[in-house]
């Protein structure tokens, strides 16, 4: 079944005469018939549920159809991607261990190794992404943790060779997919243990609901389930519900905003006044020809940089640069409508004291924004860039022809 399809329909209940959408089931607790069903249910026989902590028959449906897009044997999902990261780790590695991860993370990732899970001992060596492969074959981590593509420079990973290196060291593979969800990339395929997802981007796609998602083995798949439980990071019934809406829409969703993403870079890189566009779609893009093989179309992100002549100071609240109706200044991901944000407004790109990382995200400089696309090709994205000053200048000539970018979608490959 092609994955456009099975968004629809994954996660429905079955039956004669099933409901065509999955219930909501609100209940905290529920019934037993007897004191046998209820030691059926302790030895994990029976199917049953008892408190929304541990399952419920809502998250459970969304759950399934997760595993299903992604091709993996189980799936947990939490109350936010940093829940489900952080009961991933904390469930794989244990005090004294060590992760060998990518400095291109997430930041929110990046300061739960910094800043948490270091105080219980748990040890990080940290690896340029280019160096990952490598590192992972040193030995010595039980976890590689790594994203890919990264943020917000784009970088495409060859997932498969880091998942070989790790499984030949004895090592369990997790990736941060958020940025490339099933249909541009199913990391599972390619060798790797655990992919995780933010649920709250482009998965949910509507900026309305916080989610996250792990998903592949499912012997690894129980040992998250469990630490989960015990952390409380559980997901609401009916934002379950919601997951499961915005997923019958995913495929349509995914498609328009590759689509567009690859629209607007092109844009971007005709511009003289842009100094550098960052998309794996663009053959000027260092990593085009492994993400041609390894992804199914692009993603909806792009980031890129200008030039001194357009670039404008920053005041507190970004006062000078007014908020367009149908473009707004937003941190969210992966939503139905386009957002652009510049580089360093976030707080998981401050250190502590509100000093700048000085890890791999120094390679995109200042003057960086990056955009994501929503599901409308229409452009008040352009009308926003000319009103910063990109594609103003006089001399902005348009750039010598260059190699045509990949179709954003491949129908035939996504199944």
């Amino acid at each position: 079944m092609k994955l456009a399809t099975l968004s629809v329909h994954a996660g429905a209940p079955e039956g004669p005469n099933a409901p065509i959408t999955t219930p909501i089931v609100q209940s905290t607790t529920f019934r037993f018939e007897s004191a046998e069903a209820v030691q059926r249910y302790a030895r994990g026989e029976s199917g049953l549920y008892m408190y929304s902590r541990d399952e419920n028959p809502t998250v459970r449906a969304a759950e399934a159809a997760l595993a299903a897009l992604e091709g993996a044997d189980s799936c947990v999902l939490f109350g936010s991607g940093m829940g489900a990261m952080t009961a991933a780790v904390m469930a794989l590695v244990s005090g004294g261990e060590e992760v060998v991860a990518a400095t291109a993370l997430y930041g929110g990732t990046y300061k739960l190794l910094r800043d948490v899970l270091s105080r219980f001992g748990v040890k990080t060596r940290m690896a340029e992404p280019e160096a990952l492969v490598d590192a992972c074959a040193r030995g010595g981590a039980k976890l590689c943790l790594f994203e890919s593509p990264t943020n917000p420079t784009l970088r495409v990973l060859d997932v498969a060779a880091v998942a070989r290196s790790a499984k030949s060291a004895g090592a369990v593979s997790l990736i941060d997919s958020t940025f490339a969800p099933a249909l541009v990339q199913r990391p599972l395929a390619l060798g790797v243990d655990l992919v995780m997802h933010s649920a709250t981007k482009f998965l949910n796609g509507h900026s309305d609901h916080l989610c996250g998602v792990i998903a592949g083995r499912r012997d690894l798949v129980d040992k998250v389930r469990s630490v989960a439980s015990r952390l409380g990071a559980a997901l609401d019934a009916q934002v379950a519900y919601d997951l499961l809406r915005g997923l019958k829409t995913f495929a349509v969703r995914i498609e328009r905003q590759c689509a567009s993403a690859l629209s607007v870079a092109r844009w971007l890189e005709s511009q003289g006044s842009v100094k550098r566009v960052w998309y794996p779609g663009l053959p000027s893009h260092p990593d085009h020809d492994l993400a041609r093989r390894q992804m199914n179309g692009f993603g909806g992100m792009v980031t890129f940089s200008v030039g001194r002549a357009c670039r404008q100071p920053r005041r507190s609240g970004d006062a000078h640069q007014p908020s367009h109706p149908l473009q707004p200044h937003r941190l969210q991901r992966g939503g139905a409508a386009p957002r652009r944000r510049r580089r360093g407004h976030g707080a998981h790109e401050r250190g502590p004291r509100g000093s700048r990382r000085s890890d791999r995200r120094s390679e995109a400089g200042d003057g960086v924004t990056r955009v994501s696309r929503g599901g409308g090709l229409g452009l008040p994205c352009g009308r926003a860039l000319r009103r910063r000053g990109v594609g103003r200048t006089a001399a902005s000539p348009r750039r010598p022809d260059r190699p045509a970018a990949s179709a954003p979608i491949d129908r035939s490959r996504s199944r």
